[in-house]
């Protein structure tokens, strides 16, 4: 971050509660939290914008192969929350410009609404390229399971399907 503010604080039952704000990448981000102990604890985040690139770590950790070239985040809400030890997480906002590599295609210039948690996400209002070919409708993906999903309804116009679907 290149710049911290904010003020945290003990409320009645020894909870730290506070809010913050950062500036990361040239962005402003707030959070506000409340933290019990290493079981117990929320954070809200909101941000005006992001590069998806933050998150190629998480891709990563998950498991998944997925490369993130360039694109933002937009109008980002996000909360995290651990009860009990069940960690939770959620984050929604709009994607612009994003660039990615998946499962051995190039994805370029999505645009989209995203909703995403720790087990999937969906893109809805979604527009991109896939290996050059527009495309627009909507997907979303579930990998909490040993067999992650994926599922959509796309609309392409004069598709290549050997380019899509090589040896199908």
């Amino acid at each position: 971050a290149e710049r911290v503010n904010g003020a945290l604080a003990w409320d009645d039952q020894a909870d730290i509660c506070g809010e913050l704000s950062a500036v990361v990448q040239g962005t402003e981000v707030t959070a506000r939290g409340n933290y019990q102990d290493a079981e117990n604890f929320s954070a809200e985040l909101k941000s005006d914008g992001l590069a998806l690139s933050l998150l190629q770590p998480y891709i990563l950790q998950s498991g998944q192969n997925i490369q993130i070239g360039s694109g933002m985040a937009k109008d980002v809400s996000a909360k995290v929350q651990k009860t009990g030890g069940t960690l939770t997480c959620r984050a929604e906002g709009t994607v612009e410009n994003g660039d990615i590599t998946a499962a051995g295609h190039q994805f370029s210039d999505i645009q989209s609404w995203f909703h995403a948690s720790g087990t999937g996400i969906s893109l809805t209002d979604l527009s991109f390229a896939v290996d050059g070919q527009p495309a627009r409708g909507s997907l979303s993906a579930n990998w909490s399971s040993e067999d992650p999903s994926v599922q959509g309804d796309l609309e392409f116009n004069k598709a290549d399907m050997q380019k899509l679907a090589p040896g199908e």
